[in-house]
């Protein structure tokens, strides 16, 4: 470019002072005249300048930078590597985020300027970064960082007008002569002059190939101009640009020149596929790029480079869309997406999408939880947990780096990728904690439900959940253990009928079921005896009496005999009761008698007796709602007592021992809890309506049984359990409820 306008190629272009050369697009200087051969007729030149850039005190590097001269000068990584290391080939940790033309200092006017050159990862003056090809003044005392802010450097500036003090060069060995730069100890020294700096940027010019440039159309330009004909159009500029040099330096800079632009030359054809493809991604077109990149990819699957460009493209392409469903909720969109990526040739795209697949099922989870400080809940969270945890760990290193890559590609993945990382923390501490926890406390249920000790299973359960009031869902575990306690019973008090039908028992638990299976089938009798058992009590339920006991003795000697002599005792029981029975009709206590026995009938398995009695019951029903009147005018008397004497008050209940007010509460409790039961009973019997007042009065009575219990029930942290049991039992157990 020649002021602003493309040059033709193959033509000569006459220059004057003060025009404006441009190269590549991007770089731009101003000709001046060499008037060091005529020093009659020059002005008085401008004061010298010694530029130091000191290492700041938090800066990451220790060599210090001295310019002898006027700039401009490249700052890069090469010219820091020229100070000595051990391995010539390895590139320090401090100077890796310089790019190879990272920035340029240089003067304009009496001022000194830093412009960066499109680096990588930046340039600061101070705290501000520098946009991109921006002239910005520097002051003595400025800082500048380059890269990172730890690589900073303190400016210092100054002027003589002693020009030879100037340009009056350390006596120092050179360590790299032929690029103009020199080290000695921790402090890199540079020449004066432009010509290395035009060949340290015509070195590197591959680090940041040149973009097409749109320009007016020109009659003398082609349309299309090959490769070679901008090379031929950058040698004329850089002969243009360099045509004031010395003539002492002409034949150097000739060969050096030569050299540099064939290298730029074959880089530049080489390059091609890697240049379209940056240029589609600068322009924001990433599904073309993506395409172009896979096609290359498939030919030529070892080139790094453009892998790294694909992959780029595909995380431009893919991440900001599936990331706007993920924060929108849309867990399932999201899902959708990951699955139309075409990605095969690039090498990390399977990490891509088992990264993305990753967090989106993160996010569900703890959405469906409620949040990461929802509580936990137990038996159901720990699977996930546990799951989401361990697909991290088998490629935590390779997830790691690539949201690094994610982050610096889509700036607004960052503040996704410290929330995930935050809630993977939670995750980890949750199972350390919490399902260490569910752990232990599932062990110790499983042991205690497998000996029996239902008591102490629940007592187990109350102290976890004092411990860890985090975890929810501890109410379908505690019935579930109930109703292992109501099992537990059954075989206690030898009640077959309720065992027969256990396994239609419903435990939410799945572990529970599975216990209760393995200790039930250790107690109950063999399959065979409960097949001859059922056979007895079909027999029984109608009416075949003789049949059903004769069925059930042989069963005595088998496994589970007790709870077969339990039945036979019963069916004796009431065998003989009900044949007793209709020598007493007529007798005053008939209808006592009558009630008695019906208390003792089963209301299913017993069904036969019931239907038999309910003639007579019917018959009885003045007589029987009399006793009624009578038990309930006795409940009515103890309750009253009991209230008198104020309760079961909570001090009586912490005493340690069963003191005799203890005792003489319990009783008067008890009696007022027998006669309303029994009087509540014979009103069922008879299909009869409750008075008002005797509904009242049994529920209260009922209702102060249960709390008493409960409260008790309470205190299995703090009371011996031998103590409580025994307080316990002196409460009546109310299993009727409220009518």
């Amino acid at each position: 470019m020649h002021n602003d306008r493309a040059l033709p190629p193959k033509y000569p272009t006459k220059i004057a002072v003060n025009d404006e050369l441009g190269f590549a697009g991007i770089f731009k200087f101003r000709v001046e005249r060499d008037s060091r051969g005529e020093r009659e007729t020059v002005s008085p030149p401008m004061a010298p300048v010694q530029l130091a850039l000191l290492p700041a005190p938090d800066s990451v590097t220790g060599e210090a930078i001295a310019i002898h001269g006027v700039p401009p000068l490249l700052i890069g990584r090469d010219m820091l590597l020229s100070a000595p290391v051990e391995d010539a080939n390895a590139i320090p940790a401090a100077i890796k985020p310089l790019s190879r033309c990272h920035a340029l200092l240089f003067l304009r006017g009496n001022s000194l300027h830093v412009m960066d050159l499109g680096s990588t990862n930046g340039t600061w003056r101070g705290t501000e970064r520098i946009p991109p090809y921006t002239a910005l003044p520097v002051g003595e005392g400025n800082t500048l960082a380059f890269g990172t802010l730890r690589l900073s450097y303190t400016v210092q500036i100054r002027r003589t007008d002693d020009a030879h003090a100037a340009n009056q060069e350390p006596d120092i060995e050179e360590t790299a002569s032929s690029s103009g730069i020199y080290a000695v100890g921790r402090t890199v020294y540079i020449k004066k002059g432009a010509n290395s700096f035009l060949k340290m940027l015509a070195d590197h010019l591959d680090e940041t190939p040149a973009e097409p440039v749109k320009e007016k159309a020109n009659l003398a330009t082609p349309a299309n101009p090959k490769p070679m004909g901008k090379a031929r159009a950058f040698i004329r500029e850089l002969q243009s640009a360099l045509g004031n040099e010395r003539p002492r330096h002409r034949a150097w800079l000739a060969g050096g020149s030569i050299a540099v632009i064939l290298a730029v030359v074959a880089l530049y054809l080489h390059n091609a596929p890697q240049r379209e493809i940056k240029a589609l991604l600068k322009h924001g077109d990433y599904r073309t790029g993506l395409l172009q990149a896979s096609e290359y990819l498939s030919q030529h699957p070892g080139d790094a480079e453009m892998s790294t460009m694909a992959l780029q493209a595909l995380v431009k392409e893919t991440v900001p869309g599936w990331q706007a469903e993920i924060e929108a909720g849309h867990f399932t969109a999201a899902a959708d997406r990951l699955r139309t990526i075409q990605g095969q040739t690039i090498p990390e795209s399977g990490v891509l999408l088992g990264l993305l697949e990753w967090i989106g099922d993160l996010q569900n989870f703890l959405g469906e939880r409620g949040g990461r400080d929802a509580p936990l809940k137990l038996f159901q969270d720990e699977q996930a947990i546990s799951t989401l945890l361990e697909r991290w760990n088998a490629v935590a290193r390779d997830y790691e780096l690539l949201s690094l890559k994610i982050a610096d590609w889509v700036p607004d993945f960052q503040n996704l990728r410290r929330r995930v990382l935050s809630q993977q923390r939670l995750l980890r501490n949750e199972q350390a904690v919490y399902l260490k926890a569910i752990a232990t406390l599932e062990q110790s249920l499983r042991q205690k439900l497998t000996q029996g000790d239902t008591d102490e299973a629940l007592a187990s359960l109350e102290r976890f959940a004092l411990q860890y009031p985090r975890i929810v869902g501890l109410a379908p575990l505690r019935a579930d253990i109930a109703q292992f306690e109501t099992l537990q019973r059954a075989i206690q008090n030898q009640d077959m009928g309720n065992l027969l039908d256990w396994r239609e028992v419903a435990f939410t638990t799945p572990w529970v079921r599975e216990t209760a299976t393995q200790w039930l089938e250790e107690q109950l009798p063999p399959a065979e005896v409960l097949e001859h058992y059922q056979t007895a009590l079909a027999a029984w339920k109608v009416g075949n009496v003789r049949q059903a006991i004769a069925l059930l003795k042989p069963l005595l000697r088998e496994r589970g005999g007790l709870i077969v002599a339990a039945k036979l005792e019963h069916f004796q029981q009431v065998a003989d009761a009900f044949e007793q029975l209709p020598a007493a009709r007529g007798q005053s206590d008939y209808g006592e008698r009558l009630l008695e026995l019906n208390h003792a009938l089963h209301p299913s398995e017993d069904r036969f007796f019931l239907d038999a009695l309910a003639e007579d019951l019917r018959l009885q029903r003045q007589t029987l709602a009399a006793r009624a009147k009578t038990l309930f005018q006795q409940a009515t008397s103890h309750w009253e007592e009991y209230r008198r004497r104020g309760g079961i008050s909570g001090l009586m209940r912490l005493e340690q021992t069963v003191s005799s007010s203890f005792k003489q509460q319990t009783r008067r409790l008890a009696q007022a809890y027998e006669a309303a039961s029994a009087g509540a009973r014979i009103y069922d019997l008879l299909r009869q309506d409750y008075p008002e007042t005797t509904r009242k009065l049994y529920e209260d009575i009922l209702a102060e049984t249960r709390r008493q219990r409960q409260s008790l029930a309470d205190l299995r942290l703090v009371m011996k359990s031998t103590l409580l049991d025994a307080k316990l039992q002196l409460l009546p157990d109310p299993r009727t409820l409220s009518p």
